[in-house]
Parts: C-alpha cells; structure tokens; sequence
C-alpha cells in the first residue's frame, strides 16, 4: 500500500469516522453488559460539527505539506479556501448553538459537512500522492 493510502486511511478517514465506530464498539459493551441506560443515537455518532473541525484541520494540514511545491497547482489553494470555508461554517454553527441551546444541524448542513470532508479528504490524498509518490515529489 502506498503512502498516499496509507495516508487516506490511517491520517484523514478513521479521525473522522473513528468516534462512530468508537460509539459502535459501546453499543456493543452495553449490550453484552445487558443494560438499558445506552441508547444509540446516529445523529450522537456522526456529528456534522466534528467533521468541519477535522476537515478544517486536515485541509490546513494538507494546504501547509503542498504550499511551495510547484507540482501541486491549485491543489494547496483550495485546501486553504476550503479550510476557511469549514471554519466559517463551522463558527456559524457554534453561534447558533450559543444562541438557542436546543438548535440541531438540519440536512443542508449535514450535506455541506458532508461534502467538504469529502473534497478535504481528496484534497489531501493528492497532496499526499503529489509529495511522496509522483516524480516531482520532494520525498
């Protein structure tokens, strides 16, 4: 397996899907425990809120390991815009929740959380496949 995969798995996917399967392997101890106290709840599991802030994160990561490098294009320009994409949406998102306790992210936020962690995640499986693995590469 490549670096660039390697990367997609270990570095950008299981963060950001990590705490659902984490929220699996619970479910699964509390019913072999027999209890009642733990309900799943999907929306608990795949929080939209925490994909921003790892997308975020990881476009950043991916914008900084490709600036310079003139093999990558426009590929670290979009991981910084979409990096600031994700954190105005995502401060958007905490300002309503300050501002009504109760407020849920509804589907178009979901879809758009959605969306950009998969641009991210591709953003920087090519970022990655750019510096280790292509002859212009710096590794």
């Amino acid at each position: 397996m490549d670096a660039s995969f390697k990367w997609l798995i270990w570095e950008g996917v299981l963060p950001l899907v990590g705490t659902a399967l984490l929220y699996w392997a619970l479910l699964g101890c509390f019913r072999i425990a027999q209890s009642a106290s733990f309900t799943f709840k999907w929306g608990e599991a795949i929080d939209s809120l925490g994909w921003l802030y790892g997308a975020a994160v990881l476009a950043i990561q991916a914008g900084v390991k490709g600036w310079g490098n003139e093999t990558m294009g426009p590929i670290p320009w979009f991981c910084w815009l979409i990096a600031l994409a994700c954190s105005l949406l995502l401060i958007a998102a905490m300002c309503s929740k300050a501002a009504d306790p109760t407020w849920q992210p509804g589907w178009p936020m979901k879809l758009v959380a959605t969306l950009f962690t998969g641009l991210v995640l591709f953003a920087g499986f090519e970022t990655q496949n750019v510096i280790c693995c292509s002859p212009g590469g710096s590794s």
